[in-house]
């Protein structure tokens, strides 16, 4: 009998793309202000938006999630991880706004954008491997790769493995599965595979 690669799972924002940055970068463009990405250390949005905006709101910004940058070695990691192992994205979404609802420039469904992204960039991963849930530690697999910091913890609490990519919200989090980029995500993969093979067999 066949053994079973390893699942590993990856976040889309600010894991695979520049979320942050592009969403304070819009942000600044349309009310006239100069936050820096770099400074926003909570999770919270709000705390970091005039009282006058709602920050989540932004979020159903037409076409946001469908035109975010990729990171440097998206494509690589991502083909890496497909050519090796069993991978699924798995990924929140906020709400958007049905076709009952509204069109035009007002549309806005970051689900659907959120796959044609990823269609755009990884042709090669199986849109069947989209996984869309906020309750990221309810999907079994080996591995995630996240930036949230309560994903981290959740998934540290329940004994699941998860490298925490880097971002000005979660310095809090000490760890040493802390990857700067997605190279060293990919070198951590490895490393933490490597580290329970003896408990469970896998075959790469």
């Amino acid at each position: 009998m066949e053994e079973r690669k390893p699942v590993i799972m990856v976040d889309m924002d600010d894991t695979l793309n520049d979320f942050a940055k592009t969403y304070w970068k819009n942000y600044n463009e349309m009310y006239g202000e100069q936050v820096d990405f770099q400074t926003v250390n909570n999770w919270n949005l709000q705390q970091f938006v005039r009282p006058d905006v709602d920050a989540y709101g932004l979020l159903r910004h037409p076409g946001l999630f469908r035109h975010l940058p990729l990171r440097d070695y998206a494509v690589e990691f991502m083909q890496h991880m497909y050519d090796r192992y069993e991978v699924y994205i798995v990924t929140d979404s906020p709400p958007g706004t049905s076709h009952c609802d509204a069109a035009g420039a007002a549309y806005s469904n970051p689900a659907d954008d959120k796959r044609k992204w990823l269609a755009e960039h990884f042709p090669f991963l199986p849109q069947d491997r989209v996984i869309i849930c906020a309750h990221k530690w309810m999907i079994a697999g080996d591995v995630l790769v996240d930036d949230k910091p309560a994903t981290f913890e959740k998934f540290t609490e329940l004994g699941k493995k998860c490298i925490l990519m880097d971002m000005p919200y979660n310095q809090h989090i000490d760890t040493k599965w802390r990857a700067h980029n997605l190279r060293e995500a990919e070198q951590m993969v490895e490393a933490i595979l490597q580290e329970s093979a003896p408990a469970t067999s896998v075959v790469r």
